[in-house]
C-alpha cells in the first residue's frame, strides 16, 4: 500500500485516495466506452442522453489543470531524457532497461 501511495505522490495524484461517495462502476464503464470528441469537445453518449463536456467543465469537474510552465531555451541545455521518462513512469525507482507505454 506505501509503494502505492507513493507512486500516486509522485503522479500528483494522492486527491483520488481521498474521494468518497458512491462510484457506479457501469456507468463510468459506458461513459468512457461510448465517448467521442467533436473538437475540442468530449462527447459521451450515456443512457440515451447525449452529452457535450467543454475542456473548461472537464477540468472543473475532475480538478485537473490546463495550464504549463513555459521553457526557456537556456533550461534545455541540461535537459536529460532518460530523467524526464522516468518521472513519467508509475514508479519511478523501477529499474528499466527501455521504456514502453505499460511502464508510463
Amino acid at each position: 500500500m506505501d509503494e502505492i501511495i507513493g507512486i500516486l505522490n509522485h503522479q500528483e495524484l494522492r486527491k483520488i485516495l481521498g474521494m468518497n461517495g458512491c462510484i457506479y462502476l457501469d456507468l463510468v464503464n459506458v461513459f468512457y466506452t461510448n465517448l467521442q470528441f467533436v473538437g475540442q469537445n468530449m462527447s459521451p453518449h450515456v443512457k440515451g442522453v447525449d452529452m457535450l463536456i467543454t475542456p473548461k467543465e472537464w477540468f472543473a469537474i475532475t480538478g485537473l489543470r490546463h495550464e504549463g510552465q513555459k521553457i526557456e531555451r537556456k533550461a534545455l541545455e541540461n535537459f536529460n531524457k532518460t530523467q524526464f521518462f522516468k518521472t513519467c513512469m508509475r514508479n519511478p525507482n523501477e529499474e528499466v532497461k527501455c521504456f514502453g507505454v505499460g511502464k508510463l
